[in-house]
């Protein structure tokens, strides 16, 4: 399932709100009719006016930001006062009662390498994320790691492994007919010893505090609407602005959330 299943359920759930998708590619086509796409990159300076977003979501942004202390900045700076942001993401860990030096162990290694050439982390630890947006000035944030069966996602896991891999050997000058062979030959030891084997998803949201609250109000951001008309999330005579900022590899564990986040 790709990110254009949870913005087009998003679109179709708030009707009264705008939902404006972000990618460096043009990868994504709306298909409800407040839902749009842009051509963005959120490393990039944000230009849109401050005090802008009632929710802003990063799905799958690891490896693509280079800098989440400022990401965090400006997404605090571009939400509404009681506005929700939202980062999941799935690190590239794998474990599992396999050798230690297995097919998934050996993936996890490569996507290490990659990232110090080409300068992005593809690690997160508990917390990081957290830490992060505290620093940033959100309040009431909560996180949450999800253990998930790899059989679970395969195909979706191996797509993001196979993009991953073929751009490290493409900086390492190896043969484009040698890396389909290796990857050929990877992909089918990694199916075959898939069974037992686990990463997990890490979700992370949390509110900027709204100017009449010293702490702010508990709440979901993509709980159902009119549940609390003080988070700036329900209509009030305009429509709402909705942004989410996912990766052209972006996928997570095939859930959609529109609802209290349980994994």
């Amino acid at each position: 399932m790709t990110d254009i299943v949870w913005i087009s359920a998003v679109a179709a759930a708030y009707e009264s709100a705008d939902i404006l998708g972000i990618d460096i590619a043009p990868v994504q086509y709306a298909t409800e009719s407040n839902c749009r796409f842009e051509i963005d990159n959120i490393n990039a300076e944000w230009t849109r006016e401050w005090d802008y977003f009632h929710l802003i979501y990063g799905h799958n942004l690891l490896g693509n930001v280079d800098d989440w202390p400022r990401l965090c900045r400006n997404a605090f700076r571009s939400l509404t006062a009681g506005g929700c942001f939202e980062l999941r993401d799935r690190p590239f860990r794998y474990t599992g009662e396999g050798e230690p030096n297995g097919s998934w162990n050996r993936v996890s290694q490569e996507v290490d390498v990659l990232g110090g050439l080409v300068g992005y982390s593809f690690s997160i630890t508990p917390g990081m994320y957290t830490r992060y947006m505290e620093n940033a000035g959100f309040r009431d944030i909560h996180e949450t790691w999800t253990t998930i069966p790899v059989v679970a996602c395969l195909d979706v896991i191996l797509d993001q492994i196979e993009c991953l891999l073929f751009l490290k050997w493409h900086r390492e000058s190896v043969d484009s007919e040698e890396a389909r062979m290796r990857m050929a030959a990877l992909r089918s030891q990694l199916e075959s010893e898939a069974g037992g084997v686990t990463t997990q998803c890490v979700t992370v949201w949390g509110r900027k505090p709204s100017s009449r609250q010293s702490s702010p109000a508990s709440g979901h951001p993509n709980s159902a609407a009119g549940e609390d008309d003080e988070d700036g999330l329900t209509d009030q005579g305009g429509r709402e602005e909705l942004s989410t900022h996912t990766s052209k590899r972006g996928y997570d564990d095939g859930s959609v959330d529109i609802t209290p986040t349980t994994a």
